[in-house]
């Protein structure tokens, strides 16, 4: 069965204001198109794309120009990026290349994808699926982060506001002579 997909990009990283976890708030290239939807990830990654997003480079970044140079080399590039449902009802994330004498598929980590969507300028597809309430997109729960399985699918924009920044500790304040 073919899904539908629908393209979007990646607009921003916060973090929920409900869960206090790291998303990705991921538009339709076609404001008409369809809703939103965020996408959990980890806090690292959520730094790297922040970076990233920024046309700032990241290590990360670097080892995907490193394997866009290498994919070159053997006449393949990146395709598109899929955020499909998974079996568990979170988003998963393929990546498609072509070759010269076809195609081939991989499976990789959703914050993955987006940083790769972001810093290569791959074409992002989501399944239409996900956007239609009935999944809820998440990357598999880091260690630092619970898993929050009620951050919803569609939502509006506006209605997502960010939460307060954490506090710096003082430890960290007096190593640095922030302190008196």
């Amino acid at each position: 069965m073919e899904l539908a997909m629908i393209e979007m990009r990646v607009e921003a990283v916060t973090v929920h204001p409900r869960t206090g976890r790291s998303v990705a708030i991921i538009e339709p290239k076609d404001a008409a198109e369809a809703s939103g939807l965020l996408v959990g990830i980890s806090r690292t990654e959520a730094c790297s794309l922040a970076h990233e997003l920024q046309d700032q480079d990241t290590l990360r970044g670097q080892g995907f120009m490193l394997l866009a140079r290498c994919l070159e080399v053997h006449a393949s590039r990146p395709r598109a990026i899929y955020l499909v449902p998974a079996p568990s009802g979170l988003a998963t994330a393929r990546l498609e290349l072509a070759w010269s004498d076809g195609r081939s598929e991989t499976t990789i980590g959703v914050g993955l994808a987006l940083g790769l969507a972001v810093t290569l300028g791959v074409p992002l597809l989501v399944s239409e699926a996900l956007l239609d309430g009935t999944h809820v997109a998440s990357a598999p729960a880091p260690a630092d982060a619970p898993l929050t399985p009620d951050i919803p699918a569609p939502y509006h924009a506006h209605a997502l506001k960010s939460g307060p920044n954490a506090p710096v500790p003082d430890a960290f304040r007096r190593a640095f002579d922030w302190l008196p």
